[in-house]
């Protein structure tokens, strides 16, 4: 019995596992205000000029945000078909639009933040209480920047360094507990 437990695990572990979407990097000319040193990645189905625009529109909403603080990063943008097995696959809720793996050090988003359909829009207002656009973008960036600056784990201490990077600070991580609580 205990053998046949063991298997189904595994069977779903790969299962799991065979369900994450693949990423294909993508090169950004440089400008100067985001350090070559953060990455992006877009998955695999991603139209490259839809790609394109999204990742550009993410760089751009970055330099808003001392992300030459972060070091090595990458940031993957996920199409909205897969995104809730990925969040989910990795814990969260599958509504949120973005989530951080510190240990990797990356941070994924889903597309619908860049270019949502109807329903996924109206999702995420319901779920945020923001207006889609710029200001959920910056919400949940600096949010996802909260986690990553400071190596937080704890929601409530990232969405205050959240507040700290909207108000153009550089967050005090000092308050931070590593390792409570989930990254999400």
């Amino acid at each position: 019995m205990k053998l046949t437990g063991l298997f189904v695990v595994l069977l779903a572990a790969v299962f799991a596992n065979a369900q994450e979407p693949k990423f294909f990097p993508v090169q950004l000319r440089s400008d100067g205000l985001v350090p070559a040193a953060i990455h992006f990645y877009c998955s695999q189905g991603y139209d490259p000029e839809e790609c394109s625009r999204d990742t550009s529109a993410l760089r751009t909403a970055l330099t808003l945000y001392p992300v030459n603080e972060l070091g090595s990063w990458s940031y993957y943008l996920v199409l909205p078909f897969q995104w809730k097995p990925v969040a989910v696959s990795h814990g969260g809720d599958g509504v949120s639009p973005a989530f951080s793996m510190l240990l990797g050090r990356a941070t994924v988003l889903d597309r619908s933040l860049f270019s949502g359909t109807a329903d996924r829009v109206r999702e995420l207002e319901v779920w945020s209480g923001i207006p889609y656009g710029p200001q959920l973008v910056a919400i949940a960036l600096s949010h996802e920047l909260g986690h990553a600056l400071c190596q937080e784990k704890n929601e409530r201490l990232a969405n205050e360094h959240a507040r700290e990077l909207r108000d153009g600070k550089i967050p005090n991580c000092r308050k931070s507990v590593v390792g409570k609580n989930v990254n999400r």
